[in-house]
């Protein structure tokens, strides 16, 4: 009767050999360090500016000699200090006002090309100037 007990007690022992009943309570997860919590989130790239504009021109058809008028829509009003660089397409020199006037001399298709630059950002537009040939008195 004892071998029994004892192989019992055997089996038992053998069988929970692996598992630990520590009275001691389990260590709790770290804490975060000084330096962790000081340590501050990257900063997020600069946005890149993004320039929208169109061209507007009244007329943009008629006789020659046509006089033009043009200005810049900027629809969502973010230019403050832009450069403006407009090509006629004429052959004369490029204006950098912001509403310039031209003069067509001659009939033909031209196209007018704008581009607005500012903070490394650039945007251009294009419109199509039609001149006639001069009305017949």
């Amino acid at each position: 009767m004892h071998r029994s007990r004892f192989v019992s007690l055997a089996l038992l022992l053998a069988a929970t050999a692996g598992c630990s009943r520590s009275s001691e309570p389990e260590p709790a997860a770290p804490t975060p360090t000084v330096a962790a919590a000081a340590r501050q989130p990257e900063a997020a790239p600069e946005e890149q500016k993004v320039l929208i504009t169109f061209i507007e021109a009244e007329p943009e058809v008629g006789p020659a000699p046509l006089r033009v008028k043009f200005s810049v829509y900027d629809p969502y009003q973010r230019l403050e200090r832009p450069t403006y660089r407009w090509n006629f397409g004429d052959g004369s020199p490029e204006s950098t006002e912001r509403y310039p006037e031209h003069v067509f001399e001659k009939p033909g298709d031209y196209e007018v090309t704008l581009v607005v630059e500012e903070d490394g950002a650039t945007d251009d537009d294009s419109v199509e100037i039609q001149v006639e040939a001069p009305e017949a008195d």
